[in-house]
């Protein structure tokens, strides 16, 4: 039979694993960021010194794009988290229950033995 810390602790583990998700996830976005403010700074200084071809004006709403993405992610991030505590708190409580259960129910046939 399944128990239901078994249950708690396989959701836990799940969780876990898109948290892992997740966090590469973001990782690749803030590269992305990073990238484009270094190609719209690389085109600003290109129009400085007269070689501009416009390019800039594409990036921005790329990088908005990107920056919206990631606070997205980190949003999301923040609720799996949260959701992991709470997760967590979950197994530990039963956990903790199942061990009194079966603490009463190894010591129920000894005290019956007794009377």
């Amino acid at each position: 039979m399944i128990r239901e810390s078994d249950r708690i602790k396989n959701k836990l583990l799940a969780l876990n694993l898109r948290l892992a998700e997740l966090r590469m996830e973001m990782e690749r976005t803030q590269i992305r960021v990073i990238q484009l403010e270094t190609e719209i700074e690389d085109s600003q200084l290109a129009t400085l010194f007269g070689e501009g071809s416009g390019r800039q004006t594409a990036l921005g709403p790329q990088l908005d794009q990107t920056r919206t993405e990631l606070d997205r992610q980190k949003a999301m991030i923040q609720h799996v988290r949260a959701s992991q505590r709470d997760t967590h708190l979950r197994y530990l409580l039963e956990r903790r229950r199942e061990d009194v259960e079966a603490r009463r129910a190894a010591q129920t046939p000894v005290e019956e033995e007794v009377n």
